[in-house]
Order: structure tokens, then C-alpha cells, then sequence
């Protein structure tokens, strides 16, 4: 992040993600869903073919013919090629820190997970595979993060969900990915701040554009925040909308301190404070005005009014704080 937008974030404490552009995403499968509840309660996911367990016979891109002829012997029913690739993938294209997904019984809910460790071999008994445990022994352990039902799931990830490979790279959907996991995050010189729409039915275009406009418009207080180094206009902000029952708003832009000075705005119009920290990384207390450069807070007499139309608004369409500045809103309203 550069030091402009980190200097931002440490200044107000701002709850952003910062999500590495690097990473990647995958989807395991798991065993049509029997092994799903196995991978979350035991935190791995792994996968098959257990006579190979030599991980350096797997490093290079390309399968040599001595492995090609056991793998066609051992599963004649299967493509060699195929096989081989999936266990080149699980062993050296997946990094720590990737993120992975895994399925239930016929995709009803989908977990989200983060890649903790290198591959491994894993100890399991022919007792309790005769139980129906997994029998899979190259694992990799996950720390899970968060479970979406089918119904919620971001409709532009239903596509990805149609793969039947063990392993499948989902890079292509990474950015619905991440708006899935986090709603208020940086990314690549981009911040994004994702508001759910939780209303039901057919929502008036009338409610929707003064919704929108309700976030444009505090670009101005934006551009008077302590610490905002630069003026923003209003087509420096950027919106993708999906509202269909229920659905999102997804605000962004390439100046990533607009995103988060109208986040921060927003918590204030939710709540009345917000913690930030000193330069000597002592916690203290920022009230609304005490925001904003002194010049403009005069101004700001009519906060209540302000703040008023400002929950009115969003009420109408059911929209709601992202997760992450909800939690820091309910630990400052728990301190009051």
C-alpha cells in the first residue's frame, strides 16, 4: 500500500483489508460434498491418488514417461495427463496464503478459506476411513473464514461453481471472490467499499438514486478530513450495482483515500465517533467535527439534519455497513 494511503489508514485506524494482488484462488472439491464437513472441523483440504506421495516426482510442468506409464497403469479409467496436473497443482502452484473454496453436498454452501501451509502427508487410519473418513493423505491445512449459502452467493461465482476437477484455479474470479470475503478493502492501487442491499422485491428507482447520491455526496466532507492531502471530484468515484433481491453496491476508485475518508464519513453518520491513533500509537477519540479542518467546521451545524437524511436514505434500500466498519462501530458504541 503506499505510504500516502497507509499513513491515512494508521491515522483513523480504518478496518481495511489489504488483499495481496498476488495471491491466488482455487476450487477443491469434495467428493461430491462428502469430506466437506471432515475439511472444516479438521481446518485442511487434500486430495487423491495416494500410491504417489514422492512430492519432487511432481515438480516439473510436464510429466516424464515413467510417471506417465504408472499413472495409466494404476487408473486406466483415466487421462494421465490429467491426473498429473492436478497433483502438480496441489503441490507447487498453491501458495500459502491462496485462497481456497469448498462445496457441500450439491454446492448448497460454499467455505472460503486461507492456504496455512506447504503440502503434507497425512496420517489417517483404515479404521476411520473405514468409518468414512477421508482417505486423502496429500493435505494442506486451511484456516476457514467464512461460509455463504448457494442463495447468497455472488451470482457471477455460479459459473465457477460448474468445474468437476478436484482442483480447479479460479483467478478469474477473484475480484467477486473478494468482494464476497471483505466489503471495505485495497487492492492493486484500488479501494473498494461494497454496501449490501438487503430489501426485498422491486426497489423504486426514485429510493435507489437518492441512495446513491448520498454517498456522492459526501465527497465534500471528504475533501475537508484532517489528513486528506488532495480534493476529489465526483467522477473520481466509480459504482457497480447489483440489486436484484437482495444484492449489493460496490463504490470504487484508483484514489484509494476517497473510498476510505467515505467510509470513515459513513461510520460518523452511523455513529457520532471513531478512534483513530497518535503518531506515539496511543488510541484516541475523534468526534465528527473535530474530523474536518478547522475552516470547515462551521459548516457542520447541521449534523444531525445530516445525519438524519443519511440513515433515512439508506433505510430505504435495507443497505447496510460493510462488516468490517460495522465491528468497529459496535466496539465504539459497546465503550459508550
Amino acid at each position: 500500500m503506499e505510504a500516502q494511503v497507509q499513513n491515512f489508514v494508521n491515522k483513523y485506524n480504518l478496518p481495511v483489508v489489504q488483499i495481496n494482488g498476488e495471491r491466488n484462488y482455487w476450487l477443491v472439491r469434495t467428493n461430491a460434498g462428502a469430506y466437506f464437513d471432515e475439511f472444516f472441523g479438521d481446518n485442511f483440504i487434500a486430495i487423491g491418488w495416494d500410491e504417489f506421495i514422492d512430492f519432487n516426482r511432481f515438480k516439473a510442468k510436464k510429466k516424464d514417461e515413467a510417471i506417465a506409464k504408472e499413472l495409466e497403469d494404476i487408473y486406466p479409467d483415466e487421462q494421465s495427463g490429467r491426473i498429473y496436473g492436478q497433483i502438480h497443482r496441489f503441490l507447487f502452484e498453491m501458495q500459502v496464503g491462496d485462497i481456497v473454496m469448498i462445496p457441500s453436498v450439491n454446492s448448497t454452501l460454499i467455505r472460503f478459506g486461507i492456504i496455512e501451509s506447504k503440502p503434507f502427508i497425512r496420517e489417517v487410519s483404515a479404521t476411520k476411513i473405514d468409518e468414512g473418513a477421508c482417505p486423502y493423505i496429500k493435505a494442506r491445512t486451511v484456516k476457514w473464514i467464512k461460509t455463504v449459502n448457494r442463495l447468497k452467493l455472488d451470482p457471477y461465482l455460479f459459473r465457477m461453481m460448474q468445474s468437476h476437477q478436484a482442483i480447479s484455479n479460479a483467478n478469474d474470479y477473484a475480484h467477486y471472490i473478494d468482494r464476497t470475503l471483505h466489503s471495505f478493502f485495497v487492492k492493486n492501487g484500488k479501494a473498494y467499499l461494497v454496501l449490501p442491499v438487503q430489501k426485498e422485491g422491486d426497489i423504486p428507482a426514485y429510493d435507489l438514486v437518492n441512495f446513491v447520491n448520498s454517498i456522492v455526496d459526501l465527497i465534500p466532507l471528504v475533501n475537508n478530513i484532517k489528513g486528506i492531502d488532495q480534493e476529489y471530484d465526483k467522477e473520481d468515484l466509480d459504482l457497480k450495482l447489483n440489486v436484484q433481491s437482495p444484492g449489493f453496491t460496490e463504490f470504487f476508485s484508483e484514489a484509494p483515500n476517497l473510498i476510505l475518508g467515505i467510509g470513515l464519513v459513513i461510520v460518523f453518520l452511523t455513529g457520532s465517533k471513531f478512534k483513530g491513533i497518535s503518531k506515539s500509537n496511543d488510541d484516541y477519540e475523534v468526534h465528527f467535527k473535530g474530523l474536518f479542518e478547522e475552516k470547515f467546521q462551521e459548516q457542520l451545524g447541521e449534523f444531525d439534519k445530516l445525519k438524519q437524511s443519511h440513515q433515512e436514505t439508506l433505510a430505504k434500500i435495507k443497505a447496510d455497513l460493510p462488516e468490517e466498519l460495522k465491528k468497529l462501530l459496535e466496539e465504539t458504541q459497546r465503550e459508550d
